[in-house]
């Protein structure tokens, strides 16, 4: 089994903030080392790339069709490290499809 890093990521949760292309290579290779994954955007589920709306339809990945809030990562982790996440990979782009900078491209 291909790991995403040296860590065993069974059953941790992976907080994805964005919804292209790499969120899904993502989002994939987190499921493919065990994780669940959660995927945050805004963007309408009809309007998400092919493999992440096929990963959604397959109930691989949870869904939250909001904007990112800080509060997410103390909030949508495991019981057992009190609902912090284990690992978050932004994939926004610098500049959001409204034009809009990004709040993490300062980061």
């Amino acid at each position: 089994m291909p790991l995403l890093t040296s860590v065993d990521c069974t059953q941790h949760v992976h907080l994805i903030v964005g919804d292209n292309g790499i969120a899904a290579k993502r989002a994939t290779r987190s499921l493919e080392a065990g994780a669940m994954c959660i995927v945050i955007s805004p963007t309408e589920v009809d309007e998400l790339p092919f493999d992440l709306k096929g990963l959604l339809e397959k109930q691989r990945i949870r869904y939250l069709q909001r904007d990112f809030d800080e509060a997410d990562l103390t909030s949508l982790g495991r019981e057992e490290v009190d609902r912090v996440v284990d690992m978050v990979f932004v994939t926004l782009s610098p500049v959001d499809k409204k034009g809009t900078i990004s709040p993490f491209s300062q980061c």
